[in-house]
């Protein structure tokens, strides 16, 4: 190994979007066409990772009780998550043509889902003003940090989030079985009213 430099351990990413960059995606997003538009309204409206939104399928969908539903193989701490579907998210939802039976199939034949990641993002970038570079998982750490300013509870934002490693963790986690399904509801109620005001004014 003698000649090999040492490799820096990596930096927390820190990248949270002001409001008005917020704004500027959100409003894009709303203009572009299917799947990335969607996609990017999706990921603003619930915090999700970029694949667990590319792989939903309108089966998820619970309708009688509102609740989107992630089975345990397609989210990262392998637990099914169930996400309210307040109204900002059903409009997105219902402004989605139905293929099969994914939300956001692929248009290539070698694959399933949408999976055009880093070009779809380059073009719909192109055609922002005003917005430093950010990463897509960027609006997941920024949707934590709104429930934040609008006064969701910690514990709250981390069942939005389907962290489990949080404030409800360990012996916790064992014996509080509580879903928190209303407090969330509340929470993307709030949400909702916070999305709405800012690509208004």
């Amino acid at each position: 190994m003698q000649g090999v430099r040492g490799f820096k351990p990596a930096k927390a990413r820190e990248r949270v979007l002001s409001d008005q960059e917020l704004k500027t995606i959100m409003r894009h997003a709303m203009a572009s066409p299917f799947p990335f538009g969607r996609i990017v309204e999706v990921l603003i409206r619930t915090g999700m990772r970029r694949g667990e939104v590319a792989n939903l399928e309108w089966s998820f969908i619970d309708d009688t009780d509102n609740v989107l539903v992630l089975p345990a193989d397609l989210v990262k701490n392998n637990r099914t998550h169930s996400i309210p579907v307040g109204e900002g998210l059903a409009k997105t939802l219902a402004s989605i043509p139905r293929i099969n039976r994914y939300l956001f199939p692929s248009s290539h034949e070698k694959a399933t889902v949408f999976n055009g990641w880093g070009k779809a993002k380059e073009r719909f970038d192109q055609e922002l003003e005003g917005v430093l570079a950010y990463t897509l998982h960027d609006l997941r750490r920024t949707f934590a940090t709104t429930h934040a300013r609008i006064g969701t509870p910690i514990h709250v934002t981390e069942k939005l989030l389907n962290h489990v490693s949080g404030t409800i963790s360990g012996v916790a986690a064992v014996y509080n079985r509580h879903t928190y399904l209303e407090e969330m509801r509340k929470a993307v109620t709030a949400y909702d009213e916070y999305l709405a005001k800012l690509i208004s004014d």
